[in-house]
Order: C-alpha cells, then sequence, then structure tokens
C-alpha cells in the first residue's frame, strides 16, 4: 500500500500537464525579476520564517490571462505544480548574487539550512470577478474552482494538527516506512485512509515516529455573510 501511495503521486507530478504548469509558474516570478518585486517577496517570507508567498491573480492576470482563467476554474491542476515550481524557485534565489540586500550570504546559509525539507505554499489575492461570492451565492457550479469568499467568520475551532505523512519504524527489519494522507479537502491526490499502519507487509510490528511525522494546522470557520450586503430581512 506504501508503494502504491508513492508511486501514485510520483505519477502525478511527473504528467506533462504538471511540468508545463510548473514552468508557466516559473516563467510568470522570472519575467518579473526586473521590478524585483516577488523576487522581493520571497526574501521577505525566508527573513519571516514564513511558508507561504501570496501572488497578485491580477498580476498573473497581465502575464496570461487564459492561464488564469484556467486556474480558477480548476485550481487542482495548477496549485501543486506553482508550489513545486515556488520551490525551485527559492533555491534559484539563494543560490544567485543578491539585488535586493533582503539575503546577505550569511543569512542564506541560516536559510538553506533551516528550510530543507519544507514545504512552500502558494496564495492568491485580487480580483476574482464572478469567483468573487458571499456565503448565500454558493452553489454547485463552484466545486473545484478557486473562489473569493466575502463573508465575517462567526466562529471558529480551535487550531488541531491534522497529519500530512506518518513515519513508521520497524524494530524487527529496521526499516523506515512512511506514508502520506489525503481527505476530501485535498488539492494534492485522491483521499487515503486515515489509519496509521500498525504492521508491514510481513507481519512485522511498527512503531510511529511521531516527531519526524509532518503535520499542518488546520481549523474550520464559520463564515456568515456580510449584514451590509444581504437582502433587506435576510440576514
Amino acid at each position: 500500500q506504501d508503494e502504491h501511495d508513492h508511486m501514485s503521486d510520483v505519477h502525478y507530478t511527473q504528467k506533462p500537464d504538471y511540468r508545463s504548469n510548473r514552468q508557466f509558474f516559473l516563467d510568470f516570478l522570472r519575467q518579473d525579476e526586473n521590478k524585483n518585486y516577488y523576487t522581493q517577496q520571497v526574501a521577505l517570507m525566508l527573513e519571516s520564517q514564513q511558508n507561504r508567498l501570496i501572488i497578485n491573480i491580477n498580476d498573473m492576470r497581465t502575464f496570461s490571462f487564459d492561464a488564469t482563467q484556467k486556474l480558477i476554474e480548476d485550481p487542482t491542476r495548477f496549485v501543486p505544480a506553482f508550489e513545486d515550481g515556488l520551490r525551485e524557485y527559492i533555491d534559484s534565489v539563494l543560490k544567485q548574487s543578491d539585488n535586493t540586500g533582503l539575503l546577505p550570504d550569511y543569512k542564506r546559509e541560516m536559510i538553506q539550512s533551516r528550510i530543507a525539507g519544507t514545504k512552500f505554499f502558494v496564495g492568491f489575492r485580487g480580483e476574482f470577478g464572478a469567483y468573487s461570492v458571499s456565503p448565500r451565492q454558493l452553489g454547485a457550479r463552484y466545486l473545484k474552482t478557486m473562489i473569493c469568499l466575502e463573508g465575517i467568520v462567526t466562529r471558529c475551532s480551535f487550531v488541531r494538527p491534522k497529519v500530512q505523512r506518518s513515519v513508521h519504524f520497524c524494530p524487527a527489519t529496521k526499516e523506515v516506512i512512511t506514508r502520506d494522507y489525503h481527505d476530501a479537502t485535498s488539492i494534492y491526490g485522491m483521499p487515503t485512509t486515515t489509519m496509521y499502519p500498525t504492521m508491514d507487509d510481513k507481519g512485522n510490528v511498527l512503531s510511529t515516529e511521531f516527531g519526524k511525522s509532518i503535520y499542518h494546522d488546520h481549523q474550520m470557520i464559520t463564515v456568515q455573510e456580510m449584514p451590509e450586503r444581504a437582502p433587506t430581512g435576510q440576514l
């Protein structure tokens, strides 16, 4: 099962569509290097120990209107490839000569050691047009699309850890086994089981290495329509 999950992820990232979308995002970031805006944003992100780069979708629309529209209509095809491209761009920023003054050599060395194995993400802001909606307007036609939801958060849960990858050690064979997890909210693959493996294929007992497993923050929120935008008497 573990080999199957790993091979599925490898197959997913080797699709021609994935590679072309990844290259598109790299081209978008590199064409901005004359202005240095996103180079500076990457430097600030690394300096502040963040791992999400916010992209103004208006900038991307100027670069390629058709590709941006496809991104909004089917983000699962683009976002994982964009995040892979972001990691490559970060590596290139850390290697090239510093034009921003934000990453002197001594900072680069610390950052490179700190971000080893770190996953980076992209977020989007800007004008979403018809895909900027209120909770009242949410409908089935927006499934699988990227939307900008405008409202007020009226309730939120505690921030809890959600497992992304578990690491398991087999004392009998001295082997280390990893397993990746996706749920229905994931854009990185089909939903998987949430149960930790307790034995390997040969029936040997596994122990979970919680300190080496990877988790991310998870929170649920309730969003309500803004009163000033609600029809009279229908809040």
